[in-house]
């Protein structure tokens, strides 16, 4: 296991950044999103079902990959905590029971500022993997319940 010593935060988040551009120089925007789609997943069926095992080595996965898309995209992490931070304290929060979380119900400050990435660094292949699953669990497919039994979709 490693461990982190002098530095602090910063110094492992730019080590994480370096070695995430010299691993994989090919990656995009999707890529990252639907990679941390998937660690969060795993991560919400750890907290679900095991919290006794491996959270932190899930918190560690959505965080390096967190870290790689502020890097993909120039957004200083810091930064982005502090500003962000400071919003949510000028928010009023409240539980959602149909949710299952609390959420701000106002606007709480001023709209984020839009960052592009460049070029190279966009996805352009159409729909991803990950739009496909969304939609699909927005508009499941259902077997047809035809008299001839056909088992077409709807």
């Amino acid at each position: 296991m490693g461990h982190v010593s002098g530095g602090g935060i910063d110094l492992m988040l730019h080590e994480i950044q370096r070695w995430s551009r010299a691993t994989f120089p090919d990656q995009d925007d999707l890529r990252i999103v639907n990679h941390l789609t998937e660690e969060v997943m795993e991560l919400h069926d750890c907290v679900v079902n095991t919290p006794e095992q491996d959270v932190a080595e899930h918190i560690a996965d959505c965080m390096i990959l967190l870290a790689a898309l502020a890097d993909l995209f120039r957004i200083p992490i810091r930064q982005a905590l502090a500003d962000k931070h400071a919003i949510n304290l000028g928010r009023t929060w409240e539980y959602d029971p149909e949710r299952g979380y609390d959420r701000h119900r106002d606007a709480g400050g001023p709209a984020g500022k839009r960052v592009e990435l460049p070029p190279e660094k966009r996805h352009h292949r159409g729909v991803s993997p990950l739009e496909s699953f969304i939609e699909g669990v927005r508009s499941p497919v259902v077997a047809d319940e035809s008299p001839d039994g056909g088992g077409s979709c709807v």
